[in-house]
């Protein structure tokens, strides 16, 4: 909040969630809500790009990003995972 009251000192017009907020966020209606309840003159903009995926295709890349299967090192060793 204090963020985005010094922002609206240098003309703020519109604050833009972003797609990562849009779709991964679980408290993106709790943001929105405060900030327009907060700030009523400024546009508050859902993403920042079109979307190339869903929310859900999305939400699957991250999660294979983020939280892969550790390996074993013994596989590793004897050449069954690379």
């Amino acid at each position: 909040m204090q963020r985005i009251r010094a922002l609206t000192e240098f003309g703020l017009d519109a604050i833009h969630f972003t797609y990562c907020i849009d779709a991964l966020c679980p408290f993106k209606t709790k943001y929105y809500t405060l900030l327009k309840e907060s700030f009523p003159h400024i546009e508050m903009i859902i993403g920042t790009h079109a979307p190339q995926m869903t929310h859900e295709e999305f939400r699957k890349e991250v999660k294979e990003v983020l939280c892969h299967p550790r390996e074993s090192m013994v596989d590793i060793i004897k050449g069954r995972k690379k």
